[in-house]
């Protein structure tokens, strides 16, 4: 049931039902029991949540100080993920880093090296080598992932790896490496996800970013339609991404282009939707 609450965003209610199951498992459970550790970790998601990033490291924090898990068990590299996902959030770079390591040191023992976690792992590292701005540390890392092959080649994970060197060589204005990784990204996730997939529409934006910084500006159009297409046809459409991506077109196609009529209709598009946004 706190589980159902916590997806449904009702996360007074959530933390409620998990305190009480904290309470119960702290009385019945061995405090080496993993599912004591599991408890701890839907709270600390719970407190993320929220943005109550203090107490999620008060809890965390207490779970290693008790000792509740054993140094090898794949719970602790969850404990260590979370805390470095909230040293990260802080913008404490080299603390998240210190803990991804710790993370990633039980998953390489325990894990197969295929498993998504270990590929996740990987991702979050790179992420904040991003953050600190250390891209060459970042592709080293994605790099060693490919060639160790730790990934399905239709792991969804795949398609992040190949997302993270894209949005990387874009920022070195390496435009048609990024573009090579976008398109094995895009091949990957057609293939397993929904054709409306808000992540695929994300991935189509990107694309059109660099060939917008290409000057080919026919090529990005393309994109941004399909971006359109994928999110339009959201139950409950992102309005800030649509205005982004509509506004995107119309100044592509009115500047570029020379389509003006096209250009306008979007722009309309775009202003109506800012209007009934606010």
């Amino acid at each position: 049931m706190a589980s159902i609450y916590d997806d449904q965003g009702k996360y007074d209610e959530a933390l409620i039902l998990y305190e009480k199951c904290r309470m119960i498992q702290e009385k019945t459970l061995n405090p080496s029991d993993p599912d004591l550790a599991t408890t701890y970790n839907n709270m600390v998601s719970v407190y993320n949540n929220q943005g109550k990033y203090d107490e999620a490291l008060t809890l965390l924090n207490k779970t290693l100080e008790e000792k509740v898990l054993d140094p090898n068990d794949p719970s602790l590299a969850t404990t260590y993920n979370n805390i470095a996902s909230i040293y990260d959030d802080q913008g404490k770079y080299d603390e998240a880093l210190i803990l991804y390591e710790k993370c990633r040191m039980i998953q390489e023992k325990t894990l197969n090296p295929s498993d998504p976690d270990l590929a996740t792992t990987y991702n979050n590292m790179v992420s904040v080598y991003n953050n600190q701005g250390k891209y060459d540390e970042a592709l080293t890392l994605l790099n060693k992932t490919l060639e160790e092959k730790v990934l399905d080649p239709n792991d969804p994970s795949l398609a992040t790896t190949y997302n993270n060197i894209a949005s990387i060589y874009d920022d070195q204005g390496k435009y048609d490496d990024a573009i090579e990784m976008y398109k094995k990204c895009i091949v990957i996730k057609e293939k397993v996800l929904d054709p409306n997939n808000p992540s695929l529409g994300i991935t189509y934006y990107n694309i059109s970013y660099v060939y917008n910084n290409q000057g080919k500006y026919d090529d990005a159009v393309e994109m941004l339609e399909k971006t359109r297409a994928v999110q339009e046809s959201a139950v409950y459409p992102n309005k800030t991404h649509l205005i982004n991506t509509y506004g995107f077109l119309a100044g592509l196609l009115k500047n570029f282009l020379n389509r003006d009529d096209e250009a306008a209709k979007y722009q309309e598009i775009a202003d109506n939707i800012t209007t009934a946004k606010y």
